[in-house]
């Protein structure tokens, strides 16, 4: 874990810095490749020309970062070797080496000691974290049977440029941060370097390795980084590059030493276990703790980010939550043994949420609740009746579960709470128990979900009905929305209650979902939602005295999300149909027919054919017996 947050520091707090003047990395890449007859081993006639441009431009020195393990064409193998040596002789050049213990067979081993000069060899191996597979240390070297210690090709390097070279492996200090398209070192294509100006390359350290697709890749601190463009696996030759570039700069991140990392555990503990003797509730020394680990590790990545200084996080953090934990057994046996009984009583009856206010909150143990501004669904399957006469018990139970359970989960990911099941009726509620400032959209955009999953639904009962032999019918869900203020908490008796809302908005919201029969819609919203939602596609459709309510209410259908409000013919409709209302609530019938007409031409597959049916039927009544002089286009329904 310590490891885990030290990678994640470097990679995403490291400041970037300029690329190192004295390294340039040669790339062998897919493009280069693509212009030889085979991939691998790669060409050593190129290899060659490689490394006598190089010289010829001036490189101050060459890391080869090429295993040649294997013969390929004679011809060019002895060319490259002869390069080898020649430029080796005039300059420091270290070459890629392996052994047996780096997975090579006697024969390759045999080979490589045949063409690499011992004085060119560097162990290419890369120090791995055996738990995770990631570098984080330069590679010292090893003992070689027969040769005695050989170092890692970035110490080999560091030593041949009079560079002092660590003993042991020690923690690289990366250059970054590293993203696609912005490498930290200079780098040029391999098949390019013959172009390239001189001075990219005169009196520069170079390496040439492979930047391929899928070979030699690993895993560096840079795989925890936060973005797309972040590179999640390193090519091995900007591994030795980085190396190197620490060890020419002799640049580390600061470390504490054991002392100093024993010593600030301590005080973080001694300060934790102070903190949490300040206060006697719970809630207050959590806060209080939490705050301090908070402000631990922001201190530690700001102390990173602008001193590259790297302090313990893992084990300060660990030894504050034991302290308080042990704090904990001081304070808080009584409080705990009081909510295992709460949660004991009432787990089986109430929602996680609520048990989780209960325990937080004991007093709230009473029958009653708070009023609060709220946004209320219901939804109801059309013609259900019917529907369950082709299913016999089980059947029908199967259906109502393959119903209902993707219409909770679509509530509960927009944190909507289910309040109960009527049958094939589901009511939910959002804005408690937990805040949700923006309840009235989560509620429009859940019921738009919902018809999609009806959608889905629909397909995979059609499928199943085909199979069986037998008729499938269209599964519709009607929904409504209302927003408002009412009453939430535990309603019911002393001896059995459930966390529910109460109130004349509850109320109208059922009544919107009964008018999504009588208007053929399937989501219609009341006017305090729809103020909330403005920005989704939402059509005014009634103004309306449901039964049992003396006030008139207007009401809209919900007919899409801001792709579908922002659509061009919809806003074309939306136009026309606000003409059509305000005609027919003129009194101005033969405008209202017309725009009527227009409404029906555009509305497409929108749902509102009823609608525009009804208000046909509404004109030629009122054209036949006018409303009365003060009707100011309520309507009144007559049913629930």
């Amino acid at each position: 874990m310590g490891a885990w947050v030290e990678d994640f520091r470097v990679a995403n707090l490291l400041p970037r810095q300029d690329k190192p003047g004295e390294i340039v990395v040669v790339a062998v890449t897919e493009d280069t490749l693509k212009r030889f007859a085979y991939r691998s081993p790669i060409d050593r006639h190129f290899l060659s020309s490689v490394l006598q441009t190089l010289h010829a431009k001036g490189v101050r020195a060459i890391v080869l970062d090429f295993l040649l393990d294997q013969p390929t064409e004679r011809a060019k193998d002895r060319e490259l070797i002869r390069t080898l040596d020649e430029i080796g002789a005039q300059i420091p050049l270290v070459v890629a080496y392996a052994g047996s213990k780096e997975g090579l067979d006697a024969q390759q081993v045999e080979y490589l000691r045949a063409v690499i000069a011992p004085d060119l060899r560097g162990f290419a191996n890369l120090a791995k974290d055996p738990f995770d597979g990631t570098v984080r240390t330069i590679f010292a070297g090893r003992e070689e049977p027969g040769a005695g210690f050989l170092r890692g090709i970035t110490p080999r390097m560091a030593e041949k440029l009079g560079f002092p070279v660590p003993a042991d492996e020690t923690p690289i200090s990366w250059r970054g941060p590293a993203r696609e398209g912005n490498r930290p070192f200079r780098t040029v294509p391999a098949h390019a370097v013959d172009i390239a100006p001189d001075r990219l390359f005169a009196g520069k350290i170079a390496f040439i390795g492979a930047d391929l697709t899928l070979t030699d890749l690993h895993r560096t601190p840079f795989a925890t980084g936060i973005g797309e463009r972040e590179v999640r696996e390193m090519p091995g030759v900007f591994i030795h590059a980085h190396a190197l570039a620490q060890i020419l700069d002799g640049r580390q991140f600061i470390r504490l030493g054991w002392w100093g990392n024993a010593s600030l555990v301590f005080a973080f503990t001694l300060l934790a276990v102070g903190l949490s003797f300040l206060a006697s509730s719970i809630l207050v020394r959590i806060t209080m703790v939490g705050c301090f680990v908070v402000a631990l590790w922001v201190g530690c990545f700001v102390a990173f980010r602008w001193n590259l200084t790297i302090l313990p996080l893992v084990i300060p953090t660990l030894s504050v939550i034991f302290s308080m934990w042990l704090s904990e057994i001081h304070f808080g046996r009584r409080q705990r043994l009081e909510k295992g009984l709460i949660r004991k009583s009432f787990a089986q009856y109430l929602s996680p949420q609520v048990v989780g206010q209960l325990i937080a909150n004991p007093q709230a143990l009473k029958l009653g609740g708070e009023t609060r501004n709220m946004s209320v669904m219901f939804g109801d399957v059309r013609d259900f009746t019917a529907i369950s006469e082709q299913f016999d018990a089980e059947g029908l139970t199967r259906l109502v579960t393959n119903l209902m359970t993707p219409l909770t989960d679509v509530i509960m990911d927009r944190n909507g709470t289910v309040d109960k099941y009527m049958g094939d009726c589901i009511m939910a509620f959002w804005n408690a128990p937990l805040d949700d400032a923006a309840h009235a959209r989560n509620a429009c955009l859940t019921a738009l979900a919902m018809q999609d999953e009806m959608l889905r639904l629909n397909q995979r009962l059609s499928a199943e009905a085909e199979n069986e032999g037998r008729a499938h019918t269209r599964l519709r869900i009607g929904i409504g929305i209302n927003t408002g203020d009412v009453i939430v908490g535990n309603m019911g008796s002393r001896r059995r209650f459930d966390y529910t809302v109460l109130g004349d908005e509850v109320n109208l919201a059922s009544r919107l979902e009964g008018l999504c029969k009588t208007h053929g819609v399937d989501v219609i919203i009341g006017e305090n939602t729809q103020s909330a939602v403005a920005e989704l596609a939402t059509l005014d459709i009634d103004l309306i005295q449901v039964k049992g309510r003396k006030r008139a209410t207007r009401i809209f259908a919900l007919l899409g999300d801001e792709s579908v409000a922002g659509d061009e013919g919809f806003q074309t409709l939306r136009a026309s149909h606000h003409e059509m209302m305000a005609a027919y609530r003129g009194r101005e019938w033969p405008m209202a027919r017309s725009k009527l007409a227009e409404c029906r031409a555009l509305c497409g597959d929108l749902g509102l054919a009823r609608v525009y049916d009804l208000y046909e039927t509404r004109m030629e009544r009122y054209e036949t017996t006018p409303p009365a002089q003060d009707w100011d286009g309520v309507f009144v329904a007559q049913s629930k």
